[in-house]
């Protein structure tokens, strides 16, 4: 089937995509959870990005987490795609998540201010 009609192939898995990654089912309208959790996803994304991009990591470490997204799309969309697979690459971004946090907080707060932890 997939010899036969490779195009078609290629569609089914753009389409599963958003299942993988977002937890938004393309055929059934999302529920609520589905779409908090998709934009917590969405957020997560773009402070890690940041943090990567002001704060520099290692380089390894960022190779390390594009190699985990890279092999997380490739293996889970043949197969059967849920977001709960994703769980292991989403770990590990969120200490670039917070690296982007940090940047921001850092950013929002005036000079002359500092935050202070709570005992």
């Amino acid at each position: 089937m997939i010899k036969a009609h490779p195009l078609r192939y290629m569609v089914v898995l753009l389409k599963k995509l958003p299942v993988l990654w977002l937890n938004i089912y393309v055929g059934e309208r999302p529920t609520k959870a589905s779409t908090v959790l998709a934009i917590c996803n969405v957020l997560a994304a773009i402070l890690a990005v940041i943090g990567i991009r002001t704060l520099r990591p290692p380089e390894a470490g960022v190779r390390l987490l594009v190699a985990m997204v890279v092999y997380y799309t490739v293996v889970h969309l043949v197969f059967y795609s849920i977001v709960r697979y994703t769980l292991p690459v989403y770990a590990y971004m969120f200490c670039f998540t917070a690296a982007g946090l940090v940047t921001l907080t850092e950013r929002l707060v005036r000079p002359g201010d500092r935050l202070q932890a709570v005992p």
